[in-house]
Order: C-alpha cells, then structure tokens, then sequence
C-alpha cells in the first residue's frame, strides 16, 4: 500500500488542510462532521473512559470468575 502513494495521498490532504487553516485532515474532518476540536472529541473520549473503566474492570472480573480466562 505505501508502494501505491498512500503515503503522498496522506501528504496532500494534510496540506489542503492546512491551507484551509487546519493542524491536518483529521482535524479538518472533525471540525466537519463532529462540529468539534479534535482536543474536544478526545476530551469526550477520555470522560467516557474515565466514566466507565471502573465498572468495566468490575463486569469483566465477574465475566472471568464465571466462565474463566479463555
């Protein structure tokens, strides 16, 4: 695949981003489609996991009490 010019394919969409005032295309996308920071999305996602690690941690310690680790 990088023999095939993803890697200048990466290369220009990064610049367009830029042009258009973007750190780089995930940010652009982002800013698109979730109308949010890529720091704001990241933000959320670490409130998620912070939110429910603990009860996670919890259901599968039950989860390997009952059916075992494999």
């Amino acid at each position: 695949m990088l023999h095939h010019g993803f890697l200048e394919v990466v290369r220009l969409r990064n610049a367009l981003a830029r042009k258009l005032g973007h750190a780089d295309y995930y940010a652009m996308k982002v800013a698109a489609t979730e109308r949010m920071t890529k720091a704001q999305v990241f933000g959320m996602l670490d409130a998620l996991a912070d939110g429910t690690r603990a009860h996670a941690q919890r259901e599968l310690g039950r989860f390997v009490a009952t059916h075992g680790e494999e």
